[in-house]
């Protein structure tokens, strides 16, 4: 019959000794010891020779005093690293035995994710609402506005930057003006008009807005026009439209802009900083997806209002550019007097004619007015003739 193997060796008799076995198994070990006669005979014996091995001194060398430095450094640290338990081992060692401890540390991560979570997107709805905020003190031409941006935590520190003030002009700048002017002339030769208009324009780098003739049999022929012309050559242009024939009025205006294109240009890079802002917010935040649409609609209005502020400065710069010119021309006409009057056939012949129509339009309108009255007129007549009949014959008998 075999004999049962021993369930102790030397091995985990040793690492009992060394206290490397875990609580449990070191129970076990010790129960065991108080049992069985050959494992404490195993335990003595290595108790003993670990007592001999540490009762050991080497002998220090007479030619030196010390070992050598690096030898030493080498030694300490090898004792050191034997001695010294890593801190990751501590940890999962201490998580493994206090499971509560670990739970309850995942458990205030989870939290605070949570809460990080949270702050980002109320910290990404309030900056919305106050570049909102901004845009609306833009609107009313600030030159110069800082929104608070620098107060948010989680916004990027390009993003507090104010926007960019604009310069104002200085007193050698020459202010901004839009020049009209009007010119009523009246023309002996209206033949050539159009054709010297046309050189004018090309000469002064001009060009027609508008233009509108009229050649009325019998009257004095007409045209009135539009033309814009470089501010800068303005009198020297009207000097020759007033050659096209006698000037019968002129008038001219001026309307200084300077401001209104100052506050436009202030409103335009306002507007663009807002676009720069919400489009470094879309790029390096994340959110929901309601907060994203919010902050991409809020983009998508101030972009309008660039546009819509880029096409007034594009108009205004027009207008400073190009005057404008209203020019009226009139032929200096005389009735001819002969020929003006017809013949006496002709005369009767269109008296004839003219009778024919209202004779014409006479028995349309006679027969229009019997079928529009007629049903009418018979209706009435069978209500009350009936009764007025009957009554006439009582009378008659009597």
């Amino acid at each position: 019959m075999p004999m049962n193997p021993h369930p102790v060796t030397h091995v985990d008799v040793m690492a009992y000794l060394d206290g490397e076995l875990s609580p449990e198994a070191a129970a076990e070990m010790t129960a065991h010891l108080t049992q069985c006669r050959a494992c404490q005979d195993v335990a003595a014996d290595l108790q003993g020779v670990s007592r001999q091995i540490s009762g050991w001194a080497v002998e220090v060398s007479e030619s030196s005093n010390a070992l050598p430095a690096n030898l030493a450094s080498a030694l300490a640290s090898r004792a050191a690293g034997k001695t010294k338990r890593p801190t990751s081992v501590w940890s999962w060692r201490f998580l493994t035995q206090h499971p509560w401890f670990a739970a309850a540390a995942a458990l205030i991560a989870l939290i605070a994710g949570i809460l990080l979570t949270r702050a980002e997107r109320r910290a990404l709805k309030t900056e919305a609402a106050l570049i909102s905020q901004s845009d609306q003190v833009f609107s009313n031409n600030a030159t110069a506005v800082t929104p608070p941006i620098a107060s948010f935590n989680a916004a990027p520190t390009e993003l507090s930057a104010p926007p960019k003030a604009v310069a104002l002009p200085s007193a050698e700048t020459p202010p901004l003006v839009v020049r009209t002017a009007d010119l009523r002339l009246s023309a002996h030769n209206f033949e050539t008009v159009r054709v010297d208009l046309d050189r004018i324009l090309l000469q002064f780098n001009g060009h027609i807005a508008q233009l509108n003739t009229a050649s009325p049999t019998g009257e004095a022929r007409s045209l009135t026009a539009t033309l814009r012309i470089p501010s800068s050559r303005l009198e020297a242009a009207l000097g020759e439209l007033r050659k096209l024939g006698r000037v019968d009025g002129e008038s001219q205006r001026g309307e200084e802009v300077t401001q209104q294109s100052i506050d436009l240009e202030a409103r335009l890079n306002n507007a663009r900083h807002t676009e720069e802002r919400l489009t470094e917010i879309l790029r390096t935040r994340t959110g929901k997806l309601s907060d994203v649409l919010e902050v991409e609609e809020k983009l998508s209005q101030v972009r309008g209002e660039i546009e819509q502020a880029e096409a007034e400065q594009k108009s205004l710069n027009n207008r400073v550019s190009f005057a404008t010119v209203s020019l009226q021309v009139s032929e200096d006409y005389r009735a001819p007097l002969a020929g003006t009057t017809p013949s006496v056939g002709t005369r009767l012949s269109n008296a004839a004619v003219d009778g024919l129509h209202t004779a014409f339009n006479g028995f349309i309108g006679l027969i229009q007015t019997i079928l529009a009255a007629g049903p009418s007129v018979l209706l009435w007549s069978l209500l009350l003739g009936s009764p007025a009949y009957l009554l006439w014959k009582k009378l008659r008998h009597r």
